[in-house]
This record gives C-alpha cells, structure tokens and sequence, in this order.
C-alpha cells in the first residue's frame, strides 16, 4: 500500500500494520489501504504514535477541546472505539509494550512545556513527578521503560520504581531493556 504524504510512526512486529500522520488525520496502513482515525468528540486534529505487537491496539491523539479545556489528549484504539487518557492540558503518548498493557509518553500544562514522563497499565497512572522529560520507550514485556530529561535517560522498573541513570540521553531500548 502506498502511504501517500504523510509520516509514519510505528508498525506492528509482523511488518503488516502501520500507524502515522496524514492530512491532519491519524491513520493505520495495511495491506489492503488506510483508514482514518477520526477524531472525537468534535477534536479537529489526531494522529497516531504506537502500537501493540500485532497492531490490533493503537496509541495516539488527538488536539481539540478536551475536558481540561482546548489541548490534546491520548487516546486508545481498540476495536474501533476511543478510550481517552488526559492527565493535564497536554498529553501524548508514545510507545507501548507488544500486549498493549503498558504504554506512556509525557504530559504537560503547556505544548511548550515542561512535560513530565507518564506511564498508564492496566492499574492505573503512573506521573514521574521528580524527572522533567519524557517517556522514550517500553520494553516488549512492560517490564521497564527509558526516560530521557534534559541531561541524561533513566531505566525506570515498574514493579518497583527504581530510577538507573543509563549516563546520556537515548533514543530507544532493545525489546529486553537492555
């Protein structure tokens, strides 16, 4: 399928799905075309970050009124429907674990800034209130996840929120989180 203009931004470990940015609009490619994921509740912009493993969940967002007043949200696709995650005026999601469980980005009052790292599981939220920054990567099972700050990135363990200084900025993590 050819993508057209646009930016793709993930795909699905099998090759077979793609998510991205097009026109304004956040969209899935396969290999029978593209489907748009429409914003909603009146939002006018959305686009699409990550995904699980077999690209059957789908993270992103979407910019428009939110229930913080005008800023953009993260959203869940799951099934064709939306489920939304806002924490403050500005909040983006950008990777996920392969089951989908576990999925983070970073979230602020301002589009400008500061943002913080924040992770969502399947029990609840997690802000990283102590480290300005973002959410750069999870690891294949969601055991751990990379957060860069303005200076250097951390290993962050879920399970019992120990902070590693990795000693620089980075851009992702093996599936492992080695």
């Amino acid at each position: 399928t050819e993508l057209g203009p646009g930016w793709a931004n993930a795909v699905s470990n099998d090759g077979r799905v793609v998510v991205g940015f097009q026109s304004g609009t956040g969209r899935i490619w396969t290999e029978e075309g593209s489907e748009e994921l429409t914003p909603p509740w009146g939002q006018y912009e959305s686009w699409a970050t990550a995904l699980n493993e077999d690209g059957s969940i789908i993270f992103g967002g979407a910019f428009g009124p939110t229930t913080l007043g005008v800023g953009s949200a993260t959203y869940r696709w799951e099934n064709g429907s939306f489920t939304p995650y806002t924490l403050e005026t500005f909040t983006l999601a950008s990777r996920t674990s392969d089951d989908g469980s576990v999925f983070g980005g970073s979230t602020g009052e301002y589009v400008e800034g500061p943002f913080r790292p924040v992770i969502w599981t399947n029990n609840g939220t997690t802000l990283i209130e102590n480290l300005p920054g973002s959410l750069v990567d999870v690891s294949r099972n969601g055991e751990l996840v990379l957060l860069n700050t303005p200076e250097e990135g951390f290993l962050y363990e879920l399970a019992t929120g120990d902070q590693t200084p990795v000693g620089f900025r980075a851009n992702g993590m093996n599936g492992d989180g080695s």
